[in-house]
């Protein structure tokens, strides 16, 4: 009865670290996966840096895009940017023309940096600026308030 209780107990705790790897595991394979795509942009032969300046809403704040035009893709680093009220986060968006496109949603860390990985970019001609707005949580469709950051994407001289 004892080894039969104290073998069911090792199992439960064997369960539990197993269950507590594979969430370990799973979390480093996607900072993996980001890294990988942050060397990517980092590593591209025609690497663009747009500034990304703080507006009234989060004067302090500041931020950058490393855009690799070629393989369309991007991130952005910002800092400075407040902790996001509850219910609330950041949304980065991609202005095309006069079209603001969502490129997701993104965390701040508690000394008010950020960095996130755009899953698509488009072509650089079809891109005016970036910008990060704080939305309901889980984001929204389009911007609902004013940036707290934005940048213009500077016309490319060849």
């Amino acid at each position: 009865m004892l080894a039969s209780a104290l073998l069911g107990y090792m199992t439960y705790r064997s369960n539990a670290q197993l269950a507590l790897l594979r969430n370990d595991l799973e979390r480093l394979q996607a900072e993996n996966q980001a890294l990988a795509r942050v060397m990517e942009v980092v590593q591209s032969d025609r690497l663009r840096l747009i500034a990304l300046g703080g507006t009234a809403e989060a004067p302090q704040s500041s931020g950058r895009v490393l855009w690799s035009p070629d393989a369309k893709k991007a991130v952005l680093y910002a800092s400075g940017l407040p902790r996001p009220p509850a219910g609330k986060d950041y949304q980065l968006w991609v202005i095309e023309g006069q079209t603001p496109r969502s490129e997701g949603v993104f965390p701040v860390d508690e000394q008010g940096r950020a960095m996130h990985v755009l899953p698509e970019v488009p072509a650089p001609g079809n891109v005016g600026a970036f910008a990060v707005t704080l939305e309901p949580a889980g984001g929204v469709p389009q911007p609902t308030t004013a940036p707290v950051l934005v940048g213009a994407v500077p016309a490319q001289t060849n």
